[in-house]
């Protein structure tokens, strides 16, 4: 064992046991103990992989948890401490059902905190309510947070660098916790019922198979499985189902009218919001696995978190000490548009209309910019008409939606032409 690790497991034993081995204690023992320790500053990357390597006599190791890979670097009775390598995985929004610390080895992450506000629990398995995003941040080498256990500490990390090395103190999981996931904008749902369940599991998997294989008895089969299974297992039918709109967009609208008359109308609206927000994250999680610049990682940690303009703009102004974050916004949008890092081909007008709202954000603003600065020449959409269209057209495309969204999360819709000119001049 690592002797630095050996020291913080037994300094974090003594310091709790002076509490009585209370688990409510635990987060600040483990914050304090790590923080005296120093150890994300004296024990590097490559110690811990030539330990792995070479020893004969590894702590026991728990390889079903999360992180790429997870390596357990002391373990005792009622906590352990591991070491978290990160490539391209990214947390979704997840809360804990252990208390501990955590903090960075190496590399860095975005780190985004939410509160979830419930309206209803439809089973033990799945809440509906609001997600609601509290504050993002950059957490760097030797940066620390608690660990409390439940909804107090809803957070997630996007890492940045390639890998990031996170270390966690953590207690034994509590017994008979859920530990929920959230999919905004609405949903909570604990991510192991299917797991708990073989069969569940095995209907799903056979769900999934029927899908990739664009089976026609997938639509029935879905059907079938949403009349008989539990909530929490139709909220995951209805995300398979999803993925399979595109081509049947009429099956997709009938089995979203059965889940209405099973669950009621509120809870499956908030089910297929956030099943559309949910299938906008992976496609902008996929996008980091081929991304290695840190900037384009950087932009793409913020689409994905960050829920309005003003605060995208504030953390880009502090993570590069800029006043105008809007010039590095819009360079960053045209150039991986330009290398088609976002999959879709985008024509030169709609490129420059991105440029006007990376810069702008509102549609009046912008006009208002290139009439009053003489720009016209500069923009192929400068036609007021071609313009607003594109503009929409802009603000409908998934990946940029905060680019768009006021503090309560919304895209405002350009209307009249006519009616915003006047006010642009």
């Amino acid at each position: 064992m690592i002797s630095a690790f050996r020291e913080l497991g037994d300094q974090t034993a003594a310091n709790w046991e002076k509490f009585g081995g209370d688990v409510e204690a635990f987060p600040e023992v483990a914050t304090s103990t790590f923080t005296q320790s120093r150890i994300l500053e004296t024990v590097e990357v490559d110690e811990i992989a030539e330990w792995l390597a070479s020893s004969d006599t590894l702590p026991t190791q728990y390889g079903k948890e999360f992180g790429q890979p997870p390596i357990n670097v002391y373990v005792a009775e009622k906590f352990y401490i591991q070491v978290l390598f990160w490539v391209d995985g990214t947390t979704s929004i997840h809360e804990h059902g252990f208390a501990g610390a955590f903090g960075v080895l190496a590399g860095s992450s975005v780190h985004t905190l939410y509160k979830f506000q419930m309206r209803k629990a439809v089973s033990p398995e799945i809440r509906v309510g609001n997600v609601n995003f509290i504050s993002s941040e950059l957490l760097r080498k030797g940066d620390i947070r608690t660990i409390h256990p439940g909804s107090n500490f809803i957070h997630a990390l996007f890492h940045l660098d390639r890998p990031s090395v996170s270390v966690v103190i953590r207690a034994q999981s509590l017994p008979g916790v859920v530990q929920y996931a959230y999919v905004k904008p609405h949903v909570a749902v604990d991510p192991f019922f299917e797991d708990r369940d073989t069969n569940v599991n095995i209907k799903l998997r056979l769900l999934e198979s029927l899908r990739v294989s664009r089976s026609e008895s997938f639509w029935r089969y879905a059907g079938l499985l949403l009349a008989s299974e539990k909530p929490a297992t139709a909220f995951k039918v209805l995300m398979y189902a999803y993925q399979a709109s595109r081509e049947n967009p009429s099956q997709w609208e009938k089995l979203l009218e059965h889940a209405a008359v099973k669950y009621g109308i509120d809870v499956v609206e908030d089910y297929a919001a956030s099943i559309k927000e949910d299938e906008r994250s992976r496609k902008l999680t996929r996008l980091r696995s081929y991304v290695g610049q840190r900037d384009y990682r950087f932009f793409l940690a913020l689409l994905l978190n960050v829920p309005d303009r003003a605060t995208l703009m504030n953390l880009i102004s502090l993570e590069y000490k800029t006043k105008e974050p809007e010039l590095l916004l819009a360079r960053w949008v045209r150039e991986m548009a330009t290398e088609r890092m976002f999959v879709i081909k985008f024509e030169p007008p709609l490129l420059d209309v991105l440029d006007l709202v990376a810069q702008y954000g509102s549609y009046e603003k912008a006009r208002a910019a290139m009439l009053r600065d003489g720009n016209a020449e500069n923009f192929r959409a400068f036609d007021a008409e071609q313009m607003e269209k594109l503009w929409n057209v802009a603000r409908d495309l998934p990946f940029f939606h905060p680019l768009f969204a006021d503090s309560s999360g919304m895209a405002a819709s350009v209307s009249s032409t006519n009616q915003l000119a006047h006010n642009a001049t």
